[in-house]
């Protein structure tokens, strides 16, 4: 069905929404005094995190309550993980020739610094990162930039992302989208092309 799978990272490949979370909430506590509580903070997954803090109102201390997150996250750093079946799953991707690509709202120093200890990212041909296009998802230009780089082709895409964020950039694009229900926020919200329970079921994606 599909010839390149297209892969987000947090919320994905890997668990981070507790440690996101949690450092960004006690980030905005220490920089700006705002006690906001997990759910509130939750809406604001899947988006580099500058546009996090605009869209939270955090405008003139952004830069400290940036790098506060950065300190909390890296002491929360034991709370990320890799889903379970994301190896095998990529593995066999691999063994059966199929182009895998990531796609994510990191920068590329936060990618190398949070994301490449977990070995992911040797499975991958193409990768883009925030910092290597001007717009971020919602919008379609990161899958854009994937397409550009990697040579592949919309139609034989296929975008797996766990938020609306990623739904709505992977449709902009003229991408397929299916949801990760491992890692979805708001799932009841998406209107995915697929719907995927385990990491698993990507491979039937591929018949």
């Amino acid at each position: 069905m599909y010839q390149s799978f297209i892969f987000d990272v947090d919320g994905t490949l890997i668990d981070t929404e507790e440690a996101i979370l949690k450092s960004l909430k006690s980030a905005l506590k220490n920089g700006v005094g705002d006690d906001y509580s997990i759910e509130e903070l939750k809406p604001v997954l899947g988006i580099p995190g500058d546009d996090a803090l605009e869209v939270l109102g955090v405008n003139e201390k952004q830069r400290k309550v940036r790098e506060e997150w950065l300190h909390y996250m890296e002491s929360n750093r034991k709370l990320v993980r890799v889903f379970p079946g994301i190896y095998d799953t990529l593995e066999k991707l691999k063994n059966e020739k199929y182009c895998i690509g990531i796609v994510t709202s990191k920068t590329k120093k936060e990618f190398k610094e949070e994301v490449e200890r977990f070995d992911l990212h040797p499975y991958a041909d193409t990768i883009i990162c925030a910092d290597d296009t001007d717009k971020h998802k919602p919008e379609p230009d990161p899958l854009m930039a994937y397409l550009n780089k990697s040579g592949e082709t919309a139609e034989k895409a296929v975008y797996i992302g766990d938020t609306l964020h990623d739904e709505k950039c992977a449709h902009s694009a003229g991408i397929a989208f299916a949801l990760a229900c491992w890692g979805a926020v708001q799932p009841e919200k998406s209107n995915p092309d697929h719907m995927l329970h385990t990491p698993k079921e990507i491979l039937q994606l591929t018949k």
